[in-house]
């Protein structure tokens, strides 16, 4: 086991909730098994017991639930995300979690992660946070599968993208690494991959969106978060908690 890059865990934290300096020094002691995988490997295998937690260091992974050949993308995790924190009182889980591209991943111990939550209640309440806004996003993508059309829907992800992924410093310009295929993105808003085409290219024509080369630029963000009517308030980027 060895230490590994938290810096994006950090700043998830930060702008949300208030951290000491030894609370940062908890989350930067932290050790695992810093594992690189492929596109569509397996991370976290569902209906299994599991006794560590994932931390994405890079790449983008996703929760998965599975009907025979077909899936759902549940939720998309990018760096500085515990993909699967809730194990921590669940242990086992409905869901499995995927690589969408090449990731790295640190697998934290839970006997490490209670052991820094006993030592700082502060911590133990900015992960319950975390996991708090992890039930937000829950919320609003069910909200868009039920009613935003898909043109509207898409849109709204790649909002939410941005300020995720801006967050923990990953976007430059209004344009961010997005190394998924439109398979993958259909399985996030449940699309077939004709729709997922047809509305990449109306938001391409309408000058709001250009996908290509594995790289996301938004052109005219405010056009896009008004077709995606788009609060980013479940997202909590302004919350501070004590």
């Amino acid at each position: 086991m060895s230490c590994f890059d938290t810096s994006h865990l950090v700043r998830s934290i930060v702008r949300r909730a208030e951290l000491s300096s030894d609370d940062i020094a908890l989350i930067e002691a932290l050790d695992g098994e810093i594992v690189t995988v492929r596109p569509g490997t397996e991370i976290v295998p569902a209906q299994q017991f599991v006794q560590h937690s994932c931390l994405v260091i890079s790449g983008l992974a996703a929760r998965v639930q599975r009907f025979g050949e077909r899936r759902q993308i549940s939720a998309v995790n990018v760096p500085g995300d515990f993909v699967d924190v809730h194990s921590l009182v669940l242990r086992k889980l409905e869901h499995s979690v995927v690589a969408l591209s090449e990731c790295t991943i640190a697998r934290v111990p839970h006997a490490q992660l209670r052991a820094a939550t006993e030592t700082s209640p502060r911590l133990g309440r900015a992960l319950w946070m975390l996991t708090a806004i992890e039930a937000a996003v829950h919320r609003t993508w069910i909200a868009s599968l039920g009613r935003r059309s898909s043109i509207e829907h898409m849109a709204h992800f790649f909002c939410e993208m941005r300020l995720r992924l801006g967050l923990v410093g990953l976007v430059e310009a209004d344009a961010f690494t997005f190394p998924v295929t439109q398979v993958d993105l259909a399985d996030v808003l449940g699309l077939t991959p004709v729709h997922v085409n047809r509305s990449l290219k109306q938001l391409r024509e309408g000058g709001m969106l250009v996908w290509r080369d594995r790289s996301v630029a938004l052109r005219d963000i405010p056009a896009l978060e008004a077709l995606a009517a788009f609060d980013p308030t479940y997202l909590s980027l302004d919350q501070m908690t004590r």
